[in-house]
């Protein structure tokens, strides 16, 4: 059965609709029955997920190597699973070599992350991705893309620009799922005018 968010959005065309940035968290937009509110990290999770997902299907990422690789020290545990995943690693666009004793040589990242960030956003994927293991029937695939989403995403707290914006709301309804982030909460809803109206007529 649909959601209220799908039933309000259904035929709904959201290109060029004006928009808002508010408390640098969600963005609005007028739509035919009423408001759409996007919470931007949330939403940016649903995108990057799918992309990532069809990266790791296809074989195809970019990536951008590293002036000064960066040399990653693990745990033991945290470098056998590393290990374990490194063909889906790979896939998404990471270049890495071990490097002595429970140790890796990163040598070239995803081309949409930041230089500055490679390393951080590894250990953080590997500690996402134990999170998830046990606790739902994932494949590798999917527990990687969900963590790699987690911690590429727009974050709560950015300015973005009417573009910025704009495309988002382009890009997430390109999604095959735009109304959930990849855990399942609601990357939008929508008010309609007739909820908008009632709460009016109580003041």
């Amino acid at each position: 059965p649909q959601t209220e968010a799908e039933a309000l959005l259904e035929g709904e065309e959201t290109a060029q609709k004006p928009v808002l940035q508010l408390h640098q968290k969600y963005i609005v937009s007028s739509i035919r029955s009423g408001l759409m509110i996007v919470q931007q990290q949330l939403a940016h999770e649903r995108i990057l997920y799918e992309k990532y997902l069809h990266i790791l299907a296809d074989a195809k990422s970019y990536s951008q190597r590293l002036l000064f690789p960066e040399v990653l020290n693990l745990h033991g545990t945290d470098f056998t699973l590393l290990k374990e995943i490194m063909p889906e690693i790979r896939s998404l666009g990471f270049e890495l070599e071990e490097f002595g004793r429970n140790a890796f040589m990163v040598n070239a990242i995803p081309v949409d992350l930041k230089v500055q960030d490679g390393q951080n956003i590894l250990e953080k994927i590997l500690e996402d991705y134990k999170n998830t293991q046990g606790t739902e029937k994932l494949g590798k695939g999917e527990k990687l893309a969900r963590a790699m989403a987690k911690n590429a995403s727009i974050k709560v707290g950015k300015t973005l620009n009417h573009d910025e914006m704009r495309n988002l709301i382009d890009e997430l309804f390109g999604c095959e799922m735009p109304y959930y982030s990849p855990d399942g909460k609601p990357a939008l809803i929508t008010i309609s005018t007739d909820e908008l109206d009632k709460k009016f007529k109580k003041i």
